[in-house]
């Protein structure tokens, strides 16, 4: 499997030019269709395997044995631990059954509820889940601040505890955690950032009206002619962080509280030259309980947008800032 160099733009150079700066890597698996990986070409970046492959699993054996060796020398910050941050309001329906099939999935993992104090008793729920599980924790806030800002407490958390990834995804049982193992996979063999894309070969959207996905695909569509983006699913609430990477991000100066976040993210991320991974999953639209998509969220989001790509234009100093080296 070779590099396929892309001749699209460089989101770090001008919109205007074109350049060679990112190489684009092809992965396919028959089960889980094609993971797309984006990551810079200068230097000799190793090669993601083939998400769920046993050659994948061998590499990881191999892999972990090193981070062992690694962490009784000192040698490693962040272990291989994982946080699913899972963000609720009003998600009693759902929270206990979608809690239940990640630690299934996912058993090695450990989950932080960041609730907005909900109305429903999700908060009261989340205390019991976490009363009977000690890989369950609940952080409580004092009324609903927004998607953007949940996901950025589970951060501060995640780099306090010493974790070395993070997932994001929604606790309305729409992202489907027996999915997570193969975007772990694709984390684990390089990707510094994984999104579970619905807009890829292999991804699919079940229980959507066609508004819905036009919406969704017009706003990918756009954030990625106006950010000169080249992921496949910016908009995805579905994905893997590495810690490290997400330590170069100003979380100070992260402008959107709504689903821009997700972009704002993402886009950041590529900007900086994160190596990225798009793996197929299935999106399940929520069998219960109400969207928190509103006309004004959509409205938040594609306003920034237009904001970002007119900054990356004409006013680049005032794009997101790397904070420093990744940690590793």
């Amino acid at each position: 499997m070779s590099p396929v160099r892309s001749g699209g733009r460089c989101t770090v150079c001008t919109p205007s030019r074109r350049c060679q700066n990112v190489t684009t890597l092809k992965l396919s698996k028959p089960s889980l269709g094609v993971a797309y990986a984006l990551r810079p070409a200068g230097g000799h970046p190793r090669r993601l395997g083939r998400v769920g492959s046993e050659g994948s699993e061998r590499r990881r054996a191999h892999d972990g044995e090193s981070r062992g060796e690694r962490s009784e020398r000192g040698g490693e910050r962040h272990g291989d631990r994982t946080l699913v941050i899972l963000p609720t309001y009003n998600e009693r329906a759902t929270l206990s059954e979608v809690v239940a099939r990640v630690l299934a999935a996912v058993p090695e993992a450990e989950l932080l509820i960041v609730d907005d104090a909900s109305p429903d008793g999700t908060g009261e729920l989340a205390e019991q889940l976490a009363g009977r599980d000690p890989r369950v924790s609940v952080l409580r806030r004092p009324g609903k601040q927004g998607l953007g800002t949940a996901y950025v407490a589970g951060f501060a958390h995640a780099t306090t505890h010493g974790f070395r990834r993070v997932v994001e995804m929604d606790a309305d049982a729409s992202h489907l955690p027996e999915e997570l193992p193969g975007l772990l996979t694709a984390a684990r063999d390089g990707a510094g950032l994984v999104i579970g894309a619905r807009w890829v070969p292999g991804g699919r959207v079940i229980g959507w009206p066609r508004y819905r996905r036009c919406i969704s695909r017009t706003g990918t569509r756009v954030a990625r002619a106006a950010l000169g983006s080249r992921l496949h699913d910016i908009t995805s609430g579905f994905r893997v962080i590495d810690v490290g990477w997400i330590s170069r991000i100003d979380l100070h100066r992260i402008e959107s509280e709504g689903y821009g976040f997700q972009v704002e993210v993402a886009w950041t991320l590529e900007r900086l030259g994160c190596p990225i991974a798009e793996v197929p999953i299935t999106f399940v639209e929520r069998a219960s309980g109400r969207s928190k998509m509103t006309l004004g969220i959509v409205a938040e989001a594609l306003r920034l947008v237009l904001l970002w790509g007119w900054r990356l234009r004409f006013a680049p100093h005032r794009l997101p800032a790397a904070t420093g080296a990744p940690v590793r």
